[in-house]
């Protein structure tokens, strides 16, 4: 404390001998004011002015000023800006400290002067951040109500670092910093922590991380736009936004130490390098990662921000949120106040739907509905991708969201009549031959076969604008075996099938009720190995080769968020069995619970935990199931591909059956994984591999099943 106070006085009592000119405002658009050193009242800013050390220049709106440097070099500053040209001279570097606003400098590598010596020419102090210069041009932008700095090199390299937290006061450490040596500042700029921005890379200093950023590549569009808005003109916006995927802009070069594309953090070092491909706003100095769901564009090693999150303005480059969105600097992305008007403007351009012709009431309300939920899910979105920047961010924002770019695009198809098409072939051997109803597989022969299975299924979401959600779906499977028996024949299975799923969405959770027909056919009788579980029908079903069931399934879910990464679920399930005899009648209670977790991110491990219980009216009997399932999943691998597992353990044990009873205790165990990987925006091609293994007491019940499955599916 008293080397504070002795520190205070000596600053107070240091001599203060004449401040010399520095600078020169050699151009003026717009108006602001200058505070000379000693001057009690500022002057308006006039074109010639001569500028000293210590001088305060503060821009209004619609404001462009250009500065010369006596050393060399120009700097222009931009609107509501506030800088303070600390010192300079014509044989020293120039100290300038950036309050608030914009500053983009063109410091000459050579200019034939004593200073061409000098580290660094120009040095540029904010609260938080240093930057060094020796011969480069670039952009800075800070915002003093988040704290942030950020800085963008249009040509050579610059020096960046993070100035660390002091308990000076303000106008102390502002004394400190007019006393401190060239010397003093080129070991800050030259420490370990400091971090050397190239062309085309973004860097920033925010309040949540030690050091400044790894330089990162930021969006090509508008890395190219900037560049050439030398007059830093944001006001004067074009209305043209664009993302940049149809017209990439600039090639960058690659240099060894480059971070990849998809980012990363070290927990150990601190080091934190941001997606790249992002955009830079201007007014509140944050960086818009893209969502992980965008596209890489493999030219310049960068990701493309979807247009569904918003894009640049083709004419100053600024960073443009999406419709009804607005980007705040302590908050983040809020949705904006808005008139009805403006609400369907958007939402006619969002839905392709015809404000102009006749909405019934009903209609628009939906419509502002569905909008004002689609702009939710953008917004938590998008604030996720800013979390790493901000401080005081609500956790609310991303409440929900999990898998974020899939939870988007199931949002944007809420409000849209999309056309899905499943399909899979699956090839596969198996120790019997089966056959399925009611929910559970039954052994009918003791005779090893290969077989071929075909899937096929369409879906219509025909979504109603609301949270009641109904699809409407129907398909085919065929089933054919191949047995090398020569008392067994091959034998084939088919069904079509038919229904509607309905999904209500509350705030307790979700409501799901599902109705579907099925046409079954029954294995090829006459074959001395088949024991099938039809020969407990009436005579009438015996001698009949297909039957039909149908099923109605109410399921509710409700999902805790405990924090970020993790959540619970619980869930119960009923479903009905109608198969038009009295036989295979019955019906079906599950409850469950699922623990899931995400980490580093894209790695997911889920566990669950289901009882069950199965019963018919007659011979069936009861069965009742319990155990477990735990899944890991990798998604954006290559950024298109996702890894999924999943092994599970069951318990089923069979009571008051004729058909069963005698297996007693069967123990189930199933293997999965698989790669998914999306073609394009409509096509996604999967492979997946299985593994079932049932063990009972009977030896002859005894079930191995080994399947390798290719799937794809069609979005329209």
């Amino acid at each position: 404390m008293k080397k504070l106070l002795l520190l205070t006085i000596l600053l107070n009592f240091s001599s203060t001998s004449a401040k010399g000119i520095i600078a020169t405002i050699t151009l003026l658009k717009g108006s602001g004011s200058v505070l000379f050193p000693g001057a009690q009242h500022v002057v308006p800013i006039k074109k010639g002015m001569k500028l000293l050390e210590d001088t305060s220049i503060l821009t209004n709106d619609k404001t462009f000023v250009k500065i010369s440097f006596l050393a060399g070099g120009k700097t222009s500053i931009g609107a509501n800006t506030k800088i303070v040209l600390v010192k300079g001279g014509k044989k020293k570097a120039t100290f300038v400290s950036l309050l608030k606003g914009q500053i983009r400098a063109n410091i000459p590598k050579k200019s034939g002067r004593v200073h061409d010596n000098l580290k660094h020419k120009l040095i540029i102090k904010t609260r938080h951040a240093s930057l060094g210069v020796r011969g480069t041009e670039f952009l800075t932008v800070h915002n003093p109500e988040n704290h942030i700095t950020s800085m963008i090199t249009f040509k050579g390299e610059v020096a960046f670092v993070k100035v660390k937290k002091n308990l000076l006061s303000t106008k102390v450490e502002k004394r400190i910093l007019g006393l401190m040596q060239v010397d003093d500042f080129d070991a800050i700029l030259d420490g370990k922590d400091s971090e050397v921005v190239r062309e085309g890379r973004y860097s920033g200093v925010i309040p949540t991380k030690e050091i400044a950023t790894i330089p990162t590549k930021i969006s090509p569009k508008q890395y190219e736009i900037l560049k050439s808005n030398v007059n830093l003109d944001f006001d004067n916006k074009s209305e043209v936004v664009s993302n940049g995927e149809k017209d990439k802009k600039g090639t960058y070069k690659t240099y060894v130490d480059d971070p990849p594309a998809e980012g990363f953090y070290d927990d150990e070092t601190g080091a934190y390098a941001p997606r790249s491909g992002g955009y830079l706003d201007i007014e509140t100095s944050i960086y818009v990662q893209p969502d992980p769901g965008s596209k890489l564009d493999k030219k310049n090693n960068v990701y493309i921000l979807s247009d569904q999150f918003g894009g640049v303005d083709e004419k100053t480059g600024d960073y443009i949120p999406p419709e009804g969105l607005s980007l705040t600097a302590s908050k983040g992305f809020v949705i904006k106040d808005m008139t009805n008007a403006e609400q369907l403007r958007i939402a006619s351009k969002v839905f392709g739907i015809d404000v102009d012709g006749i909405l019934t009431p009903k209609i628009k309300r939906n419509l502002k509905k569905s909008l004002s939920q689609m702009l939710f899910v953008k917004k938590a979105i998008l604030n996720n991708e800013i979390r790493d920047e901000l401080l005081d961010l609500e956790d609310s924002d991303v409440d929900g969201l999990e898998n974020i770019a899939r939870e988007f695009r199931r949002a944007l198809d809420s409000i849209k009549e999309v056309l899905e098409v499943n399909t899979s072939l699956a090839l596969g051997t198996s120790s019997n031959v089966t056959d399925q109803a009611f929910g559970q597989t039954f052994k009918v022969s003791n005779v090893s076969s290969s077989f071929l299975e075909f899937d096929f299924e369409i879906k219509h979401n025909n979504y109603l604008l609301s949270n009641w959600v109904s699809t409407p779906y129907f398909g085919f499977e065929l089933t054919k075996y191949f047995s090398s028996h020569e008392n067994v024949k091959s034998s084939s299975l088919w069904v079509f099938n038919i229904g509607i799923e309905n999904k209500i969405s509350h705030g307790f959770g979700d409501l799901n009720i599902d109705l579907e027909v099925k046409k079954a056919s029954k294995l090829e009788k006459n074959n001395m190995f088949y024991e099938s579980f039809y020969n407990v029908e009436s005579v009438k079903h015996q001698s009949e080769s297909s039957f039909f069931y149908q099923f109605i399934e109410v399921s509710v879910k409700e999902k805790i968020k405990i924090d970020k990464w993790r959540s619970v679920s619980f869930g119960a399930d009923f479903k009905n069995y109608d198969t038009f005899s009295e036989t295979l009648n019955g019906k079906q209670f599950n409850y469950w619970a699922e623990l899931q977790g995400r980490f580093l991110p894209r790695y997911e491990l889920v566990g669950k935990y289901l009882v069950s219980d199965r019963s018919s009216k007659q011979s069936i009997g009861k069965t009742s199931k319990t155990g477990f399932s735990a899944q890991f999943n990798i998604y954006e691998i290559y950024t298109r591909f996702t890894f999924r597992s999943e092994f599970s353990n069951f318990s089923l044990k069979h009571k008051d059956s004729v058909v069963a009873s005698s297996k007693g205790v069967e123990k189930e165990s199933t293997l999965k994984f698989g790669l998914d990987s999306e073609l394009g925006i409509n096509f996604s091609i999967g492979l997946n591999q299985e593994f079932i293994k049932v063990k009972s007491l009977l030896n002859e019940a005894n079930y191995k099943e080994s399947k390798t499955m290719v799937s794809l599916n069609y979005t329209y």
